[in-house]
């Protein structure tokens, strides 16, 4: 039976105190219980590091599922025979019965050791690598380091370019879908422009039209006394408060007015960069902004 020792040394599962088809949980739990009554820090016995050393030893095979498989494989005996005298990873040595499994590295399990070209064959590898000696040998000591150099530098450029072309495309991919996010704000304030608007709201926008420059004007005006021009301007406020709130109709009026404004500011003779100018353009502006604003946030 796997694992058997047949002798007088206990096997790896007897030391921990577990069957041959115990879980990897148990096997840690007997671990921990063994090292609990065997651990030199905590137990008199004169023979405990040797106990600990063994009990560690069968966590340690018994824990690793292709050590583990390769121990119950070889049996208790001559596992250890293997790892005393190879020590531990090394390929195993003949099978008494002639099957050759560790001769001719035909067994696949976790003893077995493959070439680094993966065939199982043992001389391959050998083989291979004096056969890359030989080559290497007859090799001018300095042609390596010029192909390789040459080799890297190619690959630098090439990994260069690739970068270049793979940020440009990204600016341009992030450009694209930037624009395509205000496209799609504007056509949504459009969208709710228009079915907000309705008939009451044109009418309403058409007469905001006609007297917001008026109001404007009368503001600030010196021809009228102060009194009058505060009481325009609080008046002035409202409207714009009101078109706030009805953006629909603040959209189009304060929209037609700041495409108007420049021309009519040039054909009057008062300027766009004047303070007259600056002011009307703020005063109109501004409102047109909060306008969106409110639209964008009533739609979202």
């Amino acid at each position: 039976m796997p694992g058997s020792s047949g002798g007088s040394e206990p096997t790896f599962y007897e030391t921990l105190g577990v069957d041959e088809e115990a879980s990897p949980a148990e096997v840690r739990a007997a671990y921990r219980e063994r090292a609990k009554d065997t651990h030199p820090d905590v137990s008199d016995a004169p023979d405990a590091d040797r106990r600990f050393r063994r009990v560690k030893r069968a966590h340690d095979v018994l824990s690793d599922e292709r050590e583990r498989r390769r121990y119950d494989r070889l049996g208790h005996e001559r596992y250890l025979a293997v790892e005393d005298s190879h020590g531990p990873g090394e390929a195993d040595p003949p099978d008494p019965a002639g099957s050759g499994a560790g001769s001719t590295g035909t067994d696949h399990g976790p003893g077995a050791r493959t070439n680094p070209a993966g065939s199982s064959d043992p001389g391959a590898g050998g083989a291979a690598g004096t056969r890359g000696a030989r080559a290497g040998s007859t090799t001018p000591s300095g042609a390596g380091t010029e192909r390789g150099g040459d080799r890297g530098s190619r690959r630098d450029r090439s990994g260069d370019a690739g970068g270049s072309a793979v940020g440009s495309e990204g600016s341009v991919g992030r450009v694209a879908y930037g624009l395509a996010r205000w496209l799609k704000l504007a056509g949504a304030l459009v969208d709710a422009w228009q079915a907000r608007l309705g008939p009451a709201g044109a009418a309403i926008a058409l007469a905001t039209f006609a007297a917001y420059p008026v109001l404007l004007a009368s503001t600030v005006t010196p021809l009228f006394p102060t009194v009058v021009n505060l009481l325009v301007g609080l008046c002035t406020f409202a409207v714009l408060g009101y078109l706030v709130v009805r953006p629909a109709v603040g959209i189009a009026v304060l929209g037609t007015w700041l495409l108007v404004l420049p021309v009519a500011l040039t054909v009057s003779g008062v300027g766009v960069l004047s303070l007259g100018g600056l002011y009307s353009l703020t005063a109109t502006g501004v409102p047109l902004v909060l306008c969106v604003a409110t639209l964008a946030g009533a739609s979202a």
